[in-house]
């Protein structure tokens, strides 16, 4: 007996890239194993997203703390339903790093800067610095003209209306009798 299981347009294209692709991002097995960040080119930051529908549009909010300059976040589409928010935070510079011409990729193990770095000695680096990369598939053909885009206190805030929005119907109300089993 064969089995067809049905899935809704919006399971098969979610609004968000799936949080099982972003799991590296919170895991040191990597690290451990290679002795450092893994690369960014391979492996981007997912920032956290929050996303809102308010009917005719989706409020979308990236995190990216550290960022200051727009010209650090590229977002742009790629087909009729897919957004992309791309980008890189930089690590601010400290005196020792200055001075010593260290960047992030020679100073990746608290050991090595220990050794090149003046005071004060990084020993946790917790922070998702480098390259992200957030890919949004929409359900609808959104409305690509008058997508706007914010960046304050650290979020990227965009507002992604969609095409042909328009208000929901209103359905009537009514009460339905709950019986008991008793």
């Amino acid at each position: 007996m064969a089995t067809w299981y049905g899935y809704d347009d919006y399971m098969l294209n979610p609004i968000v890239d799936h949080p099982h692709e972003r799991r590296h991002q919170h895991s040191t097995f990597l690290e451990a194993l290679t002795h450092g960040k893994p690369d960014p080119e391979h492996h981007p930051n997912y920032p956290d997203v929050d996303i809102r529908d308010v009917i005719n549009a989706y409020l979308i909010e990236v995190e990216v703390p550290g960022i200051k300059d727009v010209k650090d976040i590229h977002v742009y589409w790629i087909g009729q339903k897919t957004l992309i928010v791309r980008g890189e935070i930089n690590r601010l510079p400290w005196k020792g790093e200055a001075k010593a011409g260290l960047s992030e990729q020679n100073c990746n193990s608290a050991h090595n800067a220990a050794h090149t770095v003046e005071p004060p000695y990084p020993l946790v680096q917790e922070r998702k610095i480098g390259a992200f990369r957030r890919v949004f598939g929409f359900p609808f053909e959104p409305d690509h003209d008058t997508l706007s885009a914010k960046l304050e206190a650290g979020l990227l805030m965009l507002r992604v209306p969609k095409k042909h929005a328009s208000k929901p119907e209103e359905v009537d109300t009514k009460k339905v009798h709950v019986e008991s089993a008793q």
